[in-house]
């Protein structure tokens, strides 16, 4: 199945979308990365419906593949999925939301940065890193004081890669102070 999506024919499509309801979890997964690799926005519906499916490698391609479409309409699912009890699903939806870099997510991953868990503070961080925006800095300093090792690393890289994005270190350094006081 994966051959089809290197093809990349559009025509796969339709039937690509049937097989996310296959009763063999390898068949889902294996459809769901595939319709990321031909990435045709018609595929965004079933592919979030497919970001509850009970098998979590089954939410992995899904969230991969929505990432790879790039479609705003995928956030709300894979926000939900920065909890999911499985690392590199949780992983996965963080790096999807990032590649998407819809601003509009930055209030619901502040809100995340204070999460019960440390693994959901983590991705919620490297998501915001991802994005870049200045906005995220608040709450990032405050990660940096964390108890949880990954998170304060992950806070820190999240920092790093936000400055790396600012116009001059002038900026940087006024930033830096308005977002302490």
């Amino acid at each position: 199945m994966v051959a089809l999506g290197q093809i990349v024919d559009n025509s796969a499509v339709p039937a690509l979308i049937n097989l996310l309801e296959d009763p063999e979890d390898s068949v889902r997964s294996s459809a769901a990365e595939t319709l990321g690799q031909i990435a045709d926005n018609s595929a965004v519906p079933a592919l979030i419906k497919r970001l509850e499916d009970p098998i979590y490698f089954v939410r992995y391609y899904a969230a991969e593949s929505l990432g790879k479409i790039g479609d705003k309409l995928a956030i709300p699912g894979l926000i939900k999925l920065l909890e999911d009890p499985e690392d590199f699903v949780r992983d996965i939806a963080a790096v999807a939301i990032g590649k998407i870099g819809d601003k509009s997510v930055i209030p619901a991953l502040m809100q995340l940065l204070e999460h019960p868990i440390d693994c959901v503070r983590d991705s919620a961080a490297l998501t915001l890193g991802q994005i870049g925006d200045k906005l995220a800095i608040p709450g990032l300093i405050k990660l940096l004081e964390d108890p949880d090792d990954f998170v304060r690393d992950s806070a820190a890289l999240a920092l790093g890669q936000i400055f790396d994005n600012l116009p001059s270190p002038v900026s940087m350094n006024a930033i830096f102070l308005d977002s302490c006081l």
